[in-house]
């Protein structure tokens, strides 16, 4: 606006000085305006909405859900915890495919031996599937609640949905790796603790 008041100003000193009618020369002023306020415009962030609670915000988060793919707002409608929206979580939509192929090469083969050692369904009810480092027997819906990550051992399966897998903080391999740095740390604990007691033992008999 500046501009084009600028332009203006000048064209008519202009004119009035030299006696000289302007023609389309006086539409550049509002011609100039109207593109430094475009610029401008371009220039200002865009306001995001929530695709569940429709409130918009300029700073908030937003994050896409991997279940259900809605962009929604880190105040109310998404869970940290569960790393999906609340509707997904309200709804229990899943994240993995029912296809049995697509676990079998994730979990190797289903069983219904035994029940789930988290809500305890019978196998005959549901598919059980076991981690591939402990061991622990979980249903196939509760392997998709907790996003592929085993309860106990923290393990993760391998190839997961990659909506799902860039939410994972360290993502699969490196959260295997953490886990066998920490096991390996627990093991070199209990040599020490074991040498210590020999030593120990050893000065006393003297």
């Amino acid at each position: 606006m500046v501009v084009g008041i600028c332009s203006g100003t000048g064209l008519a000193v202009f004119a009035l000085a030299t006696g000289i009618v302007l023609g389309l020369q006086w539409a550049s002023p509002i011609i100039a305006g109207f593109a430094v306020y475009a610029v401008e415009l371009l220039k200002k962030p865009r306001r995001k909405q929530c695709d569940l609670c429709k409130r918009s915000s300029l700073s908030g988060l937003f994050f896409h859900c991997p279940r259900c793919g809605l962009e929604v707002c880190e105040q109310e409608c998404w869970s940290f915890e569960h790393l999906r929206c609340k509707l997904c979580l309200e709804l229990s939509v899943p994240v993995f495919p029912p296809d049995a192929r697509w676990w079998d090469r994730r979990f190797g083969p289903a069983f219904h031996e035994g029940r789930c050692q988290l809500c305890l369904t019978e196998g005959a009810e549901r598919a059980l599937r076991s981690c591939l480092r402990c061991g622990r027997s979980q249903c196939e819906s509760c392997w998709d609640i907790a996003n592929g990550q085993c309860k106990r051992c923290g393990w993760f399966a391998p190839d997961l949905p990659f909506a799902l897998n860039t939410y994972i903080k360290n993502g699969p391999d490196r959260a295997s790796e953490a886990s066998n740095h920490a096991s390996g740390e627990v093991n070199n604990a209990k040599v020490s603790d074991v040498f210590r007691n020999d030593q120990r033992r050893e000065e006393i008999q003297r």
